[in-house]
């Protein structure tokens, strides 16, 4: 839930950037944090309420994790399985989608940044690498969300015990995918991890929200 609130923050974060970074205009660290903040609660308020008696967590089969109760067929259950996935999955996914798709159309319509706006050049890769955290992630999380949706809506008698087990696993990898995707994509990791004693390499600054949503992403 945090991951892809973060995911859709930046989503927001490059498409003000790269439209503002044509005009030398820049967000701020306070703003940052307001956004981090606002993506815990985002986050709490999905994970919280079952713990109060909207729907519940249970061990998922065959046993590897807990989850929410996907199958009780009751109207409490079935309106938090609704809230859920409207709100931790369609509306990040359309956010990201919409941002990313002004982006491009802000990008492909824009003059190519000369030797003075490095920054902007910067920002671009920077949402490329976003772009791919985006994409692994819903890959990630995709067929757990529809496995779980036909759950919850009776259709769980389609599925083999393979097709049941196999997005759960599966999401759970998600987490292994930023940081491979952050370390091929920034060209300043790359640079520290491979030539981090010889010095003067030049860097350009980053978006600050940009920096601290992704340690907040990757804390590790």
């Amino acid at each position: 839930m945090t991951a892809i609130g973060t995911l859709a923050a930046i989503a927001i974060d490059r498409y003000i950037i790269i439209s503002r970074s044509f005009h030398g205009q820049n967000l701020t660290g306070n703003s940052a944090r307001v956004t981090i903040s606002l993506i815990w609660v985002y986050s709490l308020s999905q994970a919280v309420p079952p713990l109060f008696g909207w729907n519940r967590y249970i061990v998922e089969h065959p046993g590897i994790a807990c989850s929410l109760d996907w199958q009780t067929p009751d109207a409490t259950h079935s309106s938090f399985i609704a809230y859920i996935f409207v709100l931790g999955y369609v509306l990040p996914v359309a956010i990201m989608s919409f941002c990313y798709g002004k982006v491009i159309w802000i990008i492909k319509h824009s003059p190519k940044p000369t030797g003075r706006s490095s920054t902007a050049r910067a920002e671009q890769k920077v949402t490329i690498m976003a772009s791919m955290m985006i994409l692994c992630t819903l890959a990630a999380w995709t067929p757990y969300a529809v496995v779980s949706l036909m759950v919850s809506l009776g259709y769980d008698h389609m599925l083999g015990p393979v097709a049941s087990v196999s997005p759960a696993i599966f999401a759970k990898t998600s987490v292994v995918y930023n940081p491979i995707v952050y370390f091929f994509f920034n060209t300043q990791v790359k640079s520290d991890f491979f030539v981090k004693h010889i010095g003067g390499i030049k860097r350009t600054p980053l978006s600050i929200i940009t920096i601290l949503i992704l340690c907040a992403l990757n804390p590790n």
